[in-house]
């Protein structure tokens, strides 16, 4: 990338590029890069932070599908570390793991099946206030109780289990809007003869555009996209098995742009 001079040269600005070719560890998600960064920048200043945010590390990581397997010995490492409950601090989190009913150990498939949708569901449908609340829950900035009602009665809760409570609103609602778009019809441009299905993205919440991606790979057993837009379209970009969708697209020269991980991105084209 070419970054201007301004942005450069600003005192109050650090780019951090994971990739290149002096890093080790290429398969940290964006939230275990910042956690390091800010780890060099607490030694240098002298503060220890020992393993605090590690536990939101290994979320974030296996999240992203990041590669946490025994070639990786430092993601396995937050795993290991971090998997054990015991170990988890984040108070969010733990509300996390209550309500999934884990007393000992955090698998792979409880953070993928079990916490990393409900957070998603918020980011992808919740309101403003229900996103603030949750950053500020994650990170520790609150710690307050809510209230709420239920059944017309007015009842508190911490704010852990209120975001709890939304992640399952928003997760309900958003399950519904996907099988509503299925059920109305979709305007697919593709033939079955096509190596790939085509959607008409127009009339879909651009939110949900890679949720429902997902759901139509698991019923076509094709590649993906969901596009809208007029001079310029874009979307969501769904691959299937092993195949580098990304890749693919990108070597295609027919994209502008595809960005994201191999087989799960966003995706431009005139």
């Amino acid at each position: 990338h070419n970054y201007s001079d301004d942005l450069i040269n600003n005192d109050n600005v650090a780019i951090v590029n994971n990739q290149h070719e002096n890093v080790k560890n290429k398969y940290g998600s964006g939230c275990f890069v910042t956690y390091k960064f800010i780890f060099y920048v607490a030694e240098k200043e002298g503060i220890d932070i020992g393993y605090d945010y590690l536990d939101c590390c290994n979320v974030a990581n296996i999240a992203d599908m990041m590669r946490m397997n025994t070639d990786n010995l430092e993601n396995r490492y937050v795993y290991n570390v971090a998997s054990e409950i015991p170990n988890v601090k984040n108070k969010l989190l733990k509300s996390f793991i209550k309500d999934l009913n884990k007393k000992k150990k955090l698998t792979f498939e409880d953070v993928s099946y079990g916490i990393a949708p409900k957070i998603n569901s918020i980011i992808r449908i919740g309101n403003e206030d229900d996103k603030t609340a949750l950053v500020e829950s994650a990170i520790g900035l609150t710690d307050e109780e809510v209230s709420y009602k239920y059944r017309g009665q007015v009842k508190t809760q911490s704010i852990y289990e209120s975001i709890i409570r939304i992640s399952n609103r928003c997760k309900s609602s958003q399950k519904s809007q996907i099988e509503r778009y299925i059920k109305n019809g979709l305007e697919v441009l593709t033939k079955d003869y096509d190596k790939l299905i085509i959607v008409n993205g127009g009339d879909i919440n651009p939110n949900l555009r890679g949720l429902l991606a997902n759901k139509l790979m698991g019923e076509y057993k094709k590649p993906i996209l969901i596009l809208s837009g007029n001079e310029e379209l874009r979307g969501s970009a769904r691959g299937i098995g092993d195949i580098n969708f990304k890749d693919m697209c990108e070597s295609s020269n027919l994209v502008t742009f595809a960005q994201g991980h191999i087989s799960s991105f966003g995706v431009g084209l005139f």
